[in-house]
């Protein structure tokens, strides 16, 4: 630990007297540990502690050194711009303290000269740490179901940005800028609940919605992001109206997207390396730029897309087990692994096409925050009875996004909804027509009614004709109940409405007429059954024709039969860790399984907060070969996923074992 002064303190908020006195005396004196310092943009960020024993984080700006070509000049205005730098991002910063999801902003000063940021010290790990410790698989992938919900909750984080006063983009949302706190509950604790706390870190590259100038313009520094993340209008200086595309809220929406992307699928959505000629592993040989406006993202391959033993996935995400074991549990055959991850698979893809939507070149075609919360909250809410419905070969329920459902087969979704809408309305206009119609007509008519021992003479009531009309369809729809679009439906559906016709049939042959009048009950009998006859045969010719992707296997089991044994280990244990099978995306304390195998919490490690993925060089010390351009990336260190690597990370896990067995 080391003494530390900080000269020239200010607040982040206005005190007076007292007040600020004893707040400055939290602040000018600090104890601060060196060994685990972490660069973060141009600063570099310390754990402190003050004589109360508070712990913070100091971010202290990283000062140059003079290079041999430059004049005293050219060093000076470099420093400082280098410091306005550093002050605009704290000014952001504090535009952002105090919400939830954001790093508490304690005040500004400076430590031996050099300015420094002290904030709120975050306990706890980087999506990218978080991401190794969840992973479903050797590939890295999260499950979707974990990955969407932590998708939903950075969604909420960028929505709350939206609504402040002065609205701020950050522009590095990243793997490595994004934290999951883990002062209150683990990692693994936060995915059985189902809520994630996150905080969205590192605000070098921030800037205001609704600002007038470029500071990068003005003080040419280059505002860094994260090249795997970051659009296109981030990667280029060279298109029209840059300075307006690169304040728009819309930036953070494509990276949060990638960022959710790299979770599910256990890689960034383009591939910006590759191996070189001469053996170099990770050079980057092409523009970034170029890569993401040039070519589609990657196809979405999840953790139940490739897996071999789909039940060994499930065995890292027992509550979607219980779920696949109540949606299999009544069905005959018993669905076999690839059955299950086929219908996984399918349901995942509604993730896949929402991440896809935000990764359009224009910034317009990009949804917003707003809408990718929604869209993804459905998903997670919906996730169990999508499960049943593939499963079953229904149609998903959809994700709404801007009003329209997203997700797999969508557009044959729409097709069917389109058709089947029309079919029906225009068979119920005939029927209503062909029913109201005759019944006014025929009122009051001259009819005689001769069936053996029931005979009736007099003037017809049109209400009563109307009503005999409309029975055969009313016993088509009644006989088919909940079987719509099912063969046996249509059977049951058809005999019912037989059965009424020929009712209708029999006793318009006992009526006597005017010929104009008998043959018009005749008509009006053909027309309200056809009418009604129509609906049945719209159903099952739709579901024929335009089919669902997943065809239905399997019907009930006899009642009780054995649950699938190929799910039965994975659902059972978790079952035995508490599990209760609930779909719902909210918290719930009954999600508290042990993981199937043992797993290290690693709750107890503390990361700085402004740690970002990659820490980025300084812009006359990069090499590589990547070009600096304005807000652009410096690629090579950019595409690093996590600043600490495996061999340092479990000697801080040991180390903070350690002082949690001797405390």
């Amino acid at each position: 630990m080391r003494l530390v002064h900080v000269d020239d303190f200010e607040s982040p908020v206005s005190l007076e007297g007292a007040d600020r006195d004893a707040y400055l005396r939290r602040f000018v004196t600090l104890f601060v540990d060196e060994l685990h310092a972490r660069r973060g943009g141009i600063g570099r960020v310390m754990r402190a502690t003050n004589a109360l024993g508070e712990t913070f984080a100091l971010k202290t700006l990283v000062l140059p050194d003079r290079v041999d070509s430059s004049s005293d000049e050219e060093h000076e205005h470099r420093i400082e711009s280098l410091k306005k730098a550093f002050r605009q991002e704290y000014e952001c910063h504090r535009a952002l303290s105090g919400l939830a999801g954001f790093p508490r902003l304690y005040g500004f000063g400076a430590v031996g000269g050099a300015p420094a940021i002290i904030m709120e010290w975050i306990e706890g790990q980087t999506l990218a740490q978080a991401c190794r410790l969840l992973a479903a698989d050797d590939e890295g992938r999260v499950p979707p179901l974990t990955a969407a919900r932590i998708g939903r909750d950075l969604f909420d984080l960028l929505m709350r940005m939206d609504l402040i006063q002065d609205r701020m983009v950050h522009r590095d949302v990243s793997m490595g800028n994004v934290m999951v706190r883990t002062s209150r509950m683990s990692v693994f604790e936060q995915a059985d609940e189902g809520v994630f706390e996150l905080c969205l870190v590192d605000f070098g590259s921030s800037a205001s919605v609704d600002g007038d100038v470029s500071f990068t313009s003005q003080n040419r520094v280059a505002r860094k992001a994260t090249a795997n993340y970051a659009p296109p209008e981030m990667l280029t200086d060279d298109v029209p109206n840059l300075e307006r595309l690169r304040k728009s809220p819309a930036i953070d929406v494509y990276a949060a997207a990638s960022v959710v992307y790299q979770l599910a699928c256990g890689v960034p959505p383009f591939d910006l390396t590759c191996g070189a000629d001469d053996g170099k592993r990770g050079e980057q040989v092409v523009s970034p730029y170029r890569v993401k406006t040039e070519h589609e993202p990657r196809p979405a391959v999840m953790a139940h897309n490739p897996a071999a033993d789909v039940n060994a996935v499930l065995m890292h995400e027992p509550e979607v087990a219980v779920m696949v074991e109540r949606a299999a549990g009544g069905m005959s055959p018993r669905p076999d692994d690839e059955d299950v991850r086929d219908a996984l698979d399918y349901v995942d893809a509604q993730l896949a096409e929402l991440l896809v939507k935000c990764l359009a070149v224009p910034q317009e075609a990009r949804p917003s925050a707003r809408q990718m919360h929604g869209a993804l909250s459905a998903f997670c809410r919906q996730y169990s009875e999508n499960i049943e419905r593939s499963l079953a070969g229904d149609p998903l329920l959809p994700c709404m996004l801007d009003g329209r459902p997203e997700g797999a087969a969508v557009s044959a979704m729409e097709l069917r909804a389109v058709v089947k809408a029309a079919a029906k309305a225009a068979s119920a206009a005939v029927w209503l027509i062909v029913v109201c119609a005759t019944g006014l007509l025929v009122h009051g008519a001259h009819l005689a009614f001769d069936m053996g021992p029931l005979t009736w003479a007099g003037d017809v009531n049109g209400a009563a004709v109307s009503a005999m009309l409309a029975v055969p369809g009313a016993l088509g729809l009644l006989g088919r109940w909940r079987d719509a679009g099912t063969l046996r439906g249509f059977v049951r559906g058809s005999a019912f409405l037989a059965v009424g016709a020929l009712a209708g049939a029999i006793a318009l042959a006992g009526i006597s007429a005017e010929p104009g009048v008998w043959r018009g009950l005749a008509a009006a009998l053909f027309a309200a059954v056809a009418a009604g006859w129509c609906p049945l045969v719209v159903d099952y010719t739709l579901a024929v024709a335009l089919p669902t992707p997943r065809t239905p296997k399997r019907v009930g089991l006899p009642e009780g039969s054995s649950a699938p044994p190929a799910l039965g280990e994975a659902a059972g244990l978790a079952k035995r860790g508490g599990y209760s099978g609930a779909d719902s995306d909210e918290p719930s304390s009954s999600f508290s399984a042990a993981p199937a195998s043992p797993r290290h919490d690693g709750s107890s490690q503390t990361y700085e907060t402004d740690c970002a993925a990659g820490a980025a060089k300084e812009a006359d010390g990069s090499q590589g070969g990547a070009s600096r351009v304005d807000d652009a990336i410096q690629v090579d260190d950019a595409l690093q996923v996590d600043g600490v690597s495996q061999a340092d990370e479990l000697r801080i896990d040991d180390a903070s074992q350690n002082r949690k067995d001797e405390s």
